[in-house]
Protein backbone atom coordinates (compact mmCIF):
# COMPACT_ATOMS: atom_id res chain seq x y z
CA UNK A 1 0.00 0.00 0.00
CA UNK A 2 1.53 3.51 -0.58
CA UNK A 3 0.46 6.95 -0.56
CA UNK A 4 -0.26 8.68 -3.83
CA UNK A 5 -1.19 12.22 -2.95
CA UNK A 6 -4.08 12.12 -0.85
CA UNK A 7 -4.87 8.67 -2.43
CA UNK A 8 -4.04 5.32 -1.06
CA UNK A 9 -3.36 3.02 -3.85
CA UNK A 10 -2.79 -0.46 -3.50
CA UNK A 11 -0.78 -2.28 -6.14
CA UNK A 12 0.36 -5.95 -6.64
CA UNK A 13 2.15 -7.35 -4.24
CA UNK A 14 5.33 -7.93 -5.45
CA UNK A 15 7.95 -11.15 -5.32
CA UNK A 16 10.16 -11.14 -2.85
CA UNK A 17 13.30 -13.81 -4.10
CA UNK A 18 16.15 -14.25 -1.96
CA UNK A 19 19.47 -13.38 -4.21
CA UNK A 20 23.12 -15.29 -3.12
CA UNK A 21 25.64 -13.19 -2.72
CA UNK A 22 28.57 -14.67 -3.85
CA UNK A 23 31.73 -15.38 -1.59
CA UNK A 24 34.59 -14.19 -3.63
CA UNK A 25 38.17 -15.27 -2.69
CA UNK A 26 40.34 -12.84 -1.17
CA UNK A 27 43.85 -11.67 -1.68
CA UNK A 28 46.35 -14.78 -2.33
CA UNK A 29 49.05 -14.80 0.18
CA UNK A 30 52.23 -16.48 0.50
CA UNK A 31 53.09 -16.81 -2.34
CA UNK A 32 56.89 -17.53 -3.05
CA UNK A 33 59.18 -19.69 -5.75
CA UNK A 34 61.13 -22.85 -3.98
CA UNK A 35 62.24 -26.28 -4.72
CA UNK A 36 60.89 -29.24 -4.68
CA UNK A 37 62.62 -32.70 -4.23
CA UNK A 38 64.35 -33.23 -8.11
CA UNK A 39 65.63 -29.66 -7.73
CA UNK A 40 62.64 -27.94 -9.98
CA UNK A 41 61.18 -24.44 -9.33
CA UNK A 42 58.18 -24.46 -8.36
CA UNK A 43 55.37 -21.46 -7.40
CA UNK A 44 53.66 -22.39 -4.00
CA UNK A 45 51.59 -19.97 -2.01
CA UNK A 46 49.12 -20.21 1.06
CA UNK A 47 45.37 -21.46 0.44
CA UNK A 48 42.80 -18.65 0.48
CA UNK A 49 39.36 -18.35 2.34
CA UNK A 50 36.65 -19.23 -0.04
CA UNK A 51 38.82 -20.01 -2.63
CA UNK A 52 37.67 -23.11 -5.21
CA UNK A 53 40.77 -23.08 -7.05
CA UNK A 54 43.37 -20.54 -8.74
CA UNK A 55 44.41 -18.46 -11.90
CA UNK A 56 48.16 -18.04 -12.28
CA UNK A 57 49.32 -15.23 -14.48
CA UNK A 58 52.49 -14.40 -15.76
CA UNK A 59 54.29 -12.41 -18.51
CA UNK A 60 57.77 -11.27 -19.83
CA UNK A 61 59.13 -8.42 -17.73
CA UNK A 62 58.81 -5.96 -20.01
CA UNK A 63 55.94 -6.49 -21.65
CA UNK A 64 52.43 -5.26 -20.29
CA UNK A 65 49.68 -7.98 -21.07
CA UNK A 66 49.45 -10.97 -18.72
CA UNK A 67 49.13 -14.68 -19.59
CA UNK A 68 47.45 -16.97 -17.84
CA UNK A 69 49.95 -19.97 -17.56
CA UNK A 70 47.04 -22.35 -15.67
CA UNK A 71 44.03 -22.65 -13.86
CA UNK A 72 44.33 -25.29 -10.47
CA UNK A 73 43.08 -26.63 -7.69
CA UNK A 74 46.47 -27.13 -6.20
CA UNK A 75 48.61 -24.78 -4.25
CA UNK A 76 51.19 -25.45 -5.95
CA UNK A 77 53.07 -25.60 -9.37
CA UNK A 78 55.80 -26.50 -11.80
CA UNK A 79 57.50 -23.49 -13.56
CA UNK A 80 59.39 -26.08 -15.72
CA UNK A 81 57.50 -24.00 -19.05
CA UNK A 82 58.93 -20.49 -18.43
CA UNK A 83 62.40 -20.02 -20.11
CA UNK A 84 65.64 -19.49 -18.23
CA UNK A 85 67.52 -16.54 -17.93
CA UNK A 86 64.17 -14.69 -18.91
CA UNK A 87 62.31 -12.41 -15.87
CA UNK A 88 59.00 -13.02 -15.28
CA UNK A 89 56.18 -10.91 -13.20
CA UNK A 90 53.65 -14.03 -11.87
CA UNK A 91 50.43 -13.09 -10.44
CA UNK A 92 47.86 -15.46 -8.56
CA UNK A 93 44.38 -15.26 -8.03
CA UNK A 94 41.66 -16.49 -6.04
CA UNK A 95 38.72 -18.17 -7.71
CA UNK A 96 35.52 -19.18 -5.99
CA UNK A 97 32.66 -21.07 -7.41
CA UNK A 98 28.88 -20.61 -6.32
CA UNK A 99 26.53 -23.26 -8.44
CA UNK A 100 28.48 -23.48 -12.04
CA UNK A 101 29.23 -20.04 -11.62
CA UNK A 102 33.09 -19.31 -11.20
CA UNK A 103 33.88 -15.73 -9.83
CA UNK A 104 37.96 -14.45 -9.85
CA UNK A 105 39.14 -12.37 -6.99
CA UNK A 106 39.79 -8.94 -8.19
CA UNK A 107 42.74 -8.57 -5.52
CA UNK A 108 45.86 -10.60 -7.24
CA UNK A 109 48.55 -11.49 -4.98
CA UNK A 110 52.02 -10.02 -4.08
CA UNK A 111 53.71 -9.70 -7.84
CA UNK A 112 56.37 -11.96 -7.78
CA UNK A 113 59.12 -11.29 -10.05
CA UNK A 114 61.78 -14.31 -11.21
CA UNK A 115 64.37 -15.61 -13.15
CA UNK A 116 63.80 -19.50 -13.39
CA UNK A 117 68.05 -19.79 -13.95
CA UNK A 118 68.96 -17.15 -11.59
CA UNK A 119 66.44 -17.81 -9.10
CA UNK A 120 67.22 -21.89 -9.47
CA UNK A 121 71.12 -20.97 -8.65
CA UNK A 122 70.04 -18.76 -5.93
CA UNK A 123 67.94 -21.18 -4.23
CA UNK A 124 70.23 -24.34 -4.25
CA UNK A 125 73.25 -21.78 -3.16
CA UNK A 126 71.16 -21.00 -0.11
CA UNK A 127 69.86 -24.06 0.72
CA UNK A 128 70.94 -26.52 3.14
CA UNK A 129 71.08 -30.37 2.01
CA UNK A 130 70.78 -33.32 4.32
CA UNK A 131 71.12 -37.18 3.44
CA UNK A 132 69.72 -39.74 4.44
CA UNK A 133 68.78 -43.65 4.32
CA UNK A 134 64.92 -44.43 3.41
CA UNK A 135 65.05 -48.51 3.86
CA UNK A 136 68.27 -48.76 1.44
CA UNK A 137 67.87 -45.78 -0.74
CA UNK A 138 70.05 -41.93 -0.09
CA UNK A 139 67.73 -39.21 -0.28
CA UNK A 140 68.68 -35.64 0.01
CA UNK A 141 66.36 -33.57 1.77
CA UNK A 142 66.45 -29.81 0.69
CA UNK A 143 65.22 -27.71 3.99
Amino acid sequence: MSVHGRKAVLGPLSTITAARVPRVAGKVDGVKALLDSDDHLYLKWDKTKYAYGYHVYYKKHDDKDYIKLCGTKKTKIPLDALTEDVYYDLLVYGVSKEGTVKYVSNTPSKLLTLNPKRDLDKVLAGSVRTTGFVGRRREIYTT
